[in-house]
This record gives C-alpha cells, structure tokens and sequence, in this order.
C-alpha cells in the first residue's frame, strides 16, 4: 500500500521534485544534461525514463539541434507531443530533431484504465553556443499617454558575433499567439499589452527575450506648490519651472504673453527675454473639459543677448596714437558706455575713444537695468603711412589728343582701407576720384591717395603723352548710282572716337560734311569724284578719293527706232550699256506680255518677237543693271 501512494505521489508531484527523490545516473555527454532517472505508473507497467536525456545545441557548425533519449517503457499506446514557446505542436516523435534554438516541452499521454493519463515534460531549451543573447536586465519602458500614444520599449542589449536581426512580437497572454509587429532594435508605438523580442543571425536563432509588459500610464496630479519662479537679473533671463518635472505627459503646454501672443509651448518657461505677466494654458489631450489657466509675474524684462553695433576703428598711424573706435548705432536701452585698455585703466565712457596707441580696448555697456555686460574687444593696429609703389603703374598715351590716354595698375601699399583717391590735372582741377585714371587727355596729373587714418597722404605725379596717328578713310573708291540725282555713299566701318569728312576737291581747305557715322548724301549730275578723310581729336589723316559713276544719263536711251531693214535706226539703241555686263534688258506689250529679254544687250532688240515682226506702237522696258539699279520707261517702234 505504501508503495503505491508513493507512485500516485510521483505521478502528482512536478518531474523535477520527483528528481530528487529517485537516483541520479551519469550525465549525457558534451551540450547534453539529465532529468530524472524515472517514473512508474501503479498497475501498467508504463515507465518515463528520461535519465538518458540528451540535449544538443546548435553552433556555427550545426545549425540544428535535437533533444532525444527519454524513453517510454510500458504495454500502452502512447502518444508524444512536442510544442514550442507558443504553445504550437512542431512534432508528435519521441526524440525531436532538426529544431531551430528555442525552449520546447514535451507532452506523454495514454489511457491506462479507460482513463486519460496526461504528463508534461520540460521545458527543455536548445541554445546556440555561439549565437546571440539578449540581456533584458536593463531596458526601459515608457507607458503611452491617455490616447495611446508615445509607449515604447527601448535599450534591450543584444550581444552576438553575426548580423543581428530583430523582430517583435504581441503576445496574447491567454492563446499565447504571437503578432509580429516591427523589426527595429527598439519598439515604438507600443500600447498597453504583453510584447516579446525575437533575435537571430546568420548562425543561429531564434532566441527570445522574456515577456515585457507595457502598463497604463499613471497619471499624476499637476503640484503647484513645486512650480518655481525665477526674476530677471543682470546674469539670467526669467523663468517658471518645476513643472516638467512633474510628469504630466498627458497635457499640452501654451504660455502667452498679453493680447494673446504664444511665446512657449513647453511645460517650463526658460529664457525668455521678455517680462510683466505671462499665462500658462493646460489642456488635457483626452478629456478637453479639463483645462487649467495660471498667471505668474515675471518682472520687468531685461535684455541680456547685446546686438551688433555698427562701429568704425581707425588704426594709428605710426607713434602719433591717432587710433580711435567709434560706435555708430546703438539701440536707446544702452545707457552708459565704458572702454578699459589692457592694464584696467578706464579710457572713456561715451560711444567714442580717440587718440589711442596700438593695443586693445574692452567696451562694457550699462542698460536700462543697471546691469553692466562685456560687449566686445576692439584693436588698435599701428599702420604704416599709405605709400603709391614706384614703377608699377601701366601707362597708354593719349592719340591725337583725344582723350584716349591712361594711367592703371597702380599699386597701393601700407595705410588702412577704404581709401580715397584724388587726381588732379596741371591746372589742379579734379578730373577723376578713381584708383585708375582713363579717358585722359595728355598732359601732367597728380594723384593723392588716402587711408582711414589720418596718417599723411600719398601723392605722385605723372605724365601721359601723345601720339599723333592718321587713319586712312575706309571707303570703297568707287560708288556708282542709277542715274544722275542724289547719290549716297559711307564708309565701310565708321569707328568710334571718330569723325569724317568730306570736301569738294583734293586741295580744298573747308570740308562741304562733317559727321560720326560716316555717310554723305550729295546730288550729282554729273560722273564725278570727291574726297574723303577721317579726324581723330586734333589728326586728320590723308584724303581719298571716290569716285561717283552714273548708270544711264537720259539721254543714253532712244525712245524710238524704225526696224525697216533700211539700215537706219533698225535697233534700239542703248549708249553705256556695255558697261554693265551683267544688265538685264526687258521689253513688254501693253498686256504684258514679255517680247524681248538679254543680258548684256550683246544682240540689241530689232522689233521682232518669235520671228514674226511686232506691230508698231508704244512697248514698256525696265533694265535692270549690276548692282539691282533699275531703270524704266518706254520705246517705241516706227514701221
């Protein structure tokens, strides 16, 4: 009877209690471990051996492992069922093989007696020797806010040799399904529920953490008792704290200056330059009935942040201690200024210090709250006098007197910018405030030239000479028209700075045209010539010759002619036209119609048109010379 209460016990009792009650065999060999030698089941016969239980995990080399050696001894039928973390069956073998690491329990089950006999081994975990380990001791969990929003799980370390790959999981706590969510090293937007973090590599896994919970957030009421108000001073700027220390994630923040003005949506206040009374809005994000609206007094405002000034420094000149700074704008809350040399000794106290030495100045400027800042530290430099370099400078003459001269590449040396610049011609007129003097007529000119300091200007004298050059007229020598009238003729290429002429005859003393751009207009009646020349300032160069030629005069052309085949005025005679050799002659009919058409007039028109000689009467011509000259009118033929 003792006897069997002992194995009803032993059935009752968890496997690993009962380990201790039985004796221990030797341990499995390498990556293996035991359980419990055994486990009998009064009157069947059925036995659970596991004392030869043998675990082999996975590395590098075996990317798979296996749990095998428990035997069942015993005349029922049994039925394994090996299940993985989440409770799915993977197999229904006694000995489980080619599994991935993960923790697996085996459940033996038979009917002894007509009745159900269930029993559930393990957990049994196959590891990775080499793969990755989760270290979940230090990680941090954030609870969402009322909306749900803003949960997340971070800094879980995870150590391993390969390339880490993560994914989470959502754990239903009652099926134990498992929903994958995300596969970054920290989860984001999680709510409130139960999540679980899968890792692997290349070699092994998976390899999960244990279940993490992410819990409602705890709401905390808003203190205001802990908020803390801060003055304004000469060293810090007002503020309103304490109150982002409290928690109250659940708020939104909006300060406001009067008339409305949003200045912060934080839960402090800090640094703010302004001053007076400011309003602190709280809104719940979830429940918009409630809200909060407090009132703190900040004080007056005081500035602590200095803008820019405009200033002016101008350096020494030497040992003269001509330096000075000025400050040339400045806002109306600056009240007092002071300036201290580098042993501490006061040099001045308004916008301005004159007759300084090389060396360095500190400004400090007093607002209108009493508070004295450092402003900025100014140098003096010791500037040698501005100096003009000898021999640097390019110099063209002028041509003809025509202003084309100039003086540049001059080079300024010493002194301190901007500088200023002064030419002045002979007669000491100023001519030019420029570094380089052009469009100068020759003669002699001075340059002054001085610096930001008041050192001593530099001057140096100059000469521009003159050359005289005479420009040939660009102009074709002979200029033919259509007929006698107003002929125009130009220069091929009027250039600037220039002006032409043009005279009667060779020898003639006053031109009959002047202009800039070249082009003459005259009435000829006769073939004739004129002449031509081009003045730059004070140089006419030599006169050249152009020749007007007239196309046809009037009278070269007959307006009748008797083609009779007596020998006398049988064509139509047209004098000069041999001078074109290239001259279209065409005769028309009062419809029209073309009679006669040469070029050249090599044959001349004798009244017949197809062979058949044309009736007398009154025929239209147009010839139409070399260069596009046409000349109409009318014939006539006489029979």
């Amino acid at each position: 009877m003792l006897y069997r209460l002992m194995l009803l016990f032993a059935f009752l009792v968890p496997l690993s209690a009962l380990c201790q009650l039985l004796p221990q065999k030797p341990k499995a060999a390498v990556d293996s471990f035991s359980h419990a030698d055994s486990l009998k089941w009064d009157g069947t016969g059925l036995i659970v051996d596991t004392s030869y239980l043998s675990i082999v995990n996975i590395n590098s080399k075996k990317r798979l492992g296996s749990i095998t050696g428990i035997k069942i001894i015993g005349k029922h039928h049994i039925r394994y069922s090996w299940r993985n973390t989440y409770n799915k069956e993977i197999s229904t073998s006694r000995n489980l093989t080619n599994q991935p690491a993960g923790s697996y329990t085996l459940i033996v089950s038979a009917k002894v007696n007509s009745k159900l006999i269930e029993q559930k081994l393990g957990p049994f975990d196959i590891s990775c020797t080499d793969g990755p380990v989760i270290d979940s001791t230090g990680y941090t969990v954030i609870s969402p806010d009322c909306d749900g929003k803003g949960g997340s799980i971070r800094n879980i370390k995870v150590f391993g040799t390969g390339t880490i790959k993560y994914a989470w999981y959502s754990i239903n706590l009652n099926t134990k399904e498992a929903t994958y969510l995300t596969n970054t090293p920290n989860l984001p937007n999680a709510r409130v529920g139960t999540y679980q973090l899968m890792v692997s590599d290349e070699i092994c896994g998976p390899v999960y953490s244990k279940y993490i919970s992410v819990l409602p957030y705890k709401e905390i009421a808003f203190n205001l008792s802990k908020v803390v108000v801060t003055l304004a001073s000469c060293d810090a700027y007002p503020s309103v704290t304490g109150i982002a220390s409290q928690n109250l994630r659940n708020f939104l923040f909006q300060w406001e200056y009067p008339f409305g003005t949003i200045i912060a949506t934080t839960a402090d206040l800090r640094d703010w330059s302004g001053g007076g009374r400011v309003y602190l809005r709280m809104k719940h994000k979830c429940n918009p009935n409630e809200s909060y609206q407090y009132v703190f007094d900040l004080g007056p405002a005081i500035t602590r942040n200095i803008p820019v000034f405009r200033y002016t420094i101008r350096n020494t000149c030497g040992a003269q201690n001509t330096g000075s700074v000025t400050i040339d704008a400045y806002p109306a809350y600056v009240t007092n200024f002071r300036w201290v040399d580098e042993a501490g000794k006061n040099m001045g106290f308004g916008n301005e210090i004159v007759n300084l030495p090389p060396g360095k100045y500190t400004l400090y400027v007093t607002d209108e709250m009493g508070c004295e800042r450092l402003y900025d530290i100014f140098t003096i430099d010791e500037t040698y006098p501005v100096t003009i370099t000898n021999n640097a400078e390019t110099i063209t003459s002028d041509t003809c007197n025509s202003y084309t001269g100039s003086i540049k590449n001059i080079k300024i040396e010493n002194g301190y910018p901007p500088y200023t610049y002064r030419w002045t011609d002979a007669g000491g007129k100023l001519v030019s405030d420029q570094l380089d003097l052009t469009n100068a007529v020759a003669g002699n000119y001075t340059l002054q030239v001085l610096d930001a300091t008041s050192c001593e200007a530099a001057e140096k004298k100059y000469t521009i000479g003159n050359l005289n050059v005479y420009d040939d007229a660009p102009i074709n020598t002979t200029t033919y028209i259509c007929t006698s009238g107003e002929a125009t003729f130009r220069v091929s290429r009027a250039l600037p700075g220039r002006r032409y002429r043009l005279y009667d005859a060779e020898n003639d003393v006053t031109p009959i045209d002047e202009n800039a751009n070249g082009e003459f207009k005259i009435n000829v009646f006769n073939e004739r010539d004129f002449y031509v020349s081009v003045i730059r300032g004070d140089c006419e160069g030599p006169r050249k010759k152009v020749a007007i030629r007239i196309g046809f005069i009037l009278t070269d052309l007959t307006n009748t002619f008797t083609p009779n085949n007596d020998g006398i005025n049988d064509f139509w005679l047209i004098r000069n036209v041999d001078k074109y050799t290239d001259a279209l002659v065409q005769v028309y009919d009062r419809s029209g119609l073309q009679v006669f058409q040469s070029r050249g007039y090599a044959k001349p028109f004798d009244g017949i048109f197809r062979g058949k000689t044309l009736p007398s009467g009154t025929y239209y011509y147009v010839i139409t010379l070399d260069r596009g000259c046409k000349v109409s009118g009318n014939v006539t033929i006489l029979r």
